[in-house]
């Protein structure tokens, strides 16, 4: 039997509705994946390109005239539409609408606090929908190296390529939703609208860290009041407290609700890959992680889970590849780095130096891979990362304190 490393950080969301022979047909689109590379600027086209070239430029400089210029205010306020599609709500005022929103859209994407401006981009995923309209998954980096994900929702018109959405992907910010129900709590229903203040008190709680009381209040919204495109929002909700929880099968049971939703995020393929794994549902992680990455794309999150299914499955080799081509994505990776150095064969430790050469903050990051290998009870690993850290970074006091611990362990003959 194995031990996967621990996952650090909260875990997230799952969903099981798939059968054997689905998983099958899934991993061979899984192993392509292993093969492929993310999208390179030359393989997108280039209006889409040349678009978003001046759309940072403009959210750099804070021009808010030319982000103006760059949306589409119209195409925004009908995706406001479709999500409020609440009988009982008041018609939005079109005219007065667009005109309020769309000086204060293009504020709040240039407000340097926002972080929407980028000093690096990675195209991931372009797809085309029903209607004709272009949804481009990015990976940005900001000035401050912190890397982000995000959906833009693109049209095009007599004026060339427009934005009309956002989903930011980390956050789980979909712009239109989140201003739909920010209108509809002062326009619809009352039940509606008490639903709605619900899932933002719950949504508040979570944030300031209080998922006991977040999980009552989100628990309390009545679903069948709630309009249908924010149902997503509120089952992933919970099922997000559960999982965090441990309550694995609690989360199942609101996470089976949010994926089957036109309205689901892709995220949320994400998720279940994440918990399938954890229940050692190999199979159906698959199954989620190609559907995620199909959809917006691969990236090192999604390739770990990968890795995590296939050695799971006891197929090592292909595990392995799937964390190396995580580090090859995103080398400041911790979760594949931990793999990495993990899997490597004992005899093969000092391999890991290609990819730790590569880490930034090494003297931070050596130190929590000591501790995860500590906790792991890797011996072997655990000295050759003392080893190799030791020699690049001899300035290093928790290396010597490490080494310290590890020759006062009795030796397994002392032991005896």
């Amino acid at each position: 039997m194995f031990a996967l490393p621990v996952r650090l950080g909260c875990i997230l969301t799952l969903l099981w509705l798939f059968t054997c022979a689905s998983s099958v047909n899934a991993q061979a689109g899984i192993k392509e994946i292993l093969e492929g590379e993310s999208l390179k600027p030359a393989e997108v086209d280039p209006e889409i390109v040349n678009y978003f070239e001046r759309f940072n430029k403009a959210l750099t400089e804070q021009d808010t005239q030319t982000v103006e210029a760059l949306f589409d205010i119209h195409v925004f306020v009908d995706e406001l539409e479709k999500c409020m599609a609440d009988p009982e709500a008041k018609p939005l005022p079109r005219q007065a609408l667009e005109t309020a929103l769309l000086p204060r859209l293009a504020v709040d994407l240039c407000n340097p606090n926002a972080c929407m401006a980028w000093a690096r981009i990675q195209y991931k995923a372009v797809n085309e929908t029903d209607e004709g309209a272009l949804e481009v998954t990015t990976r940005q980096w900001d000035s401050e190296g912190i890397a982000s994900k995000t959906t833009w929702y693109l049209r095009k018109n007599e004026q060339g390529l427009k934005l009309y959405d956002i989903n930011q992907l980390d956050a789980g910010l979909h712009w239109s939703r989140m201003t739909a129900g920010s209108l509809l709590q002062a326009s619809a229903s009352p039940q509606a609208g008490a639903a709605l203040r619900g899932i933002y008190a719950g949504l508040m709680s979570m944030a300031d860290g209080d998922v006991d009381q977040a999980l009552e209040q989100l628990l309390l919204v009545d679903s069948e009041a709630l309009p249908e495109v924010f149902h997503d929002l509120l089952w992933c909700s919970i099922g997000t407290i559960y999982l965090g929880n441990g309550e694995f099968e609690q989360a199942l049971a609101y996470l089976d609700r949010a994926v089957i939703l036109e309205s689901a995020s892709p995220l949320s393929h994400y998720l279940r890959a994440v918990c399938l794994n954890v229940l050692e549902r190999y199979d159906e992680a698959l199954v989620e992680a190609d559907r995620y990455a199909r959809r917006v794309g691969v990236d090192a999150d999604v390739l770990v889970e990968v890795g995590d299914a296939f050695i799971g499955k006891e197929e090592y080799e292909t595990g392995f590849r799937a964390y190396e081509k995580a580090l090859e994505d995103d080398p400041q990776h911790f979760d594949a780095l931990c793999n990495v150095l993990f899997w490597l064969d004992d005899d093969h430790k000092d391999e890991f130096e290609q990819y730790y050469t590569k880490v930034e903050d090494r003297s931070k990051v050596g130190q929590n891979l000591a501790e995860y290998l500590t906790e792991v009870s890797d011996p072997v690993s655990l000295k050759a990362l003392l080893k190799l850290h030791a020699r690049l970074h001899p300035e290093d006091d928790w290396v010597r304190q490490y080494a310290d611990k590890e020759a006062a362990q009795p030796s397994p003959i002392d032991g005896e």
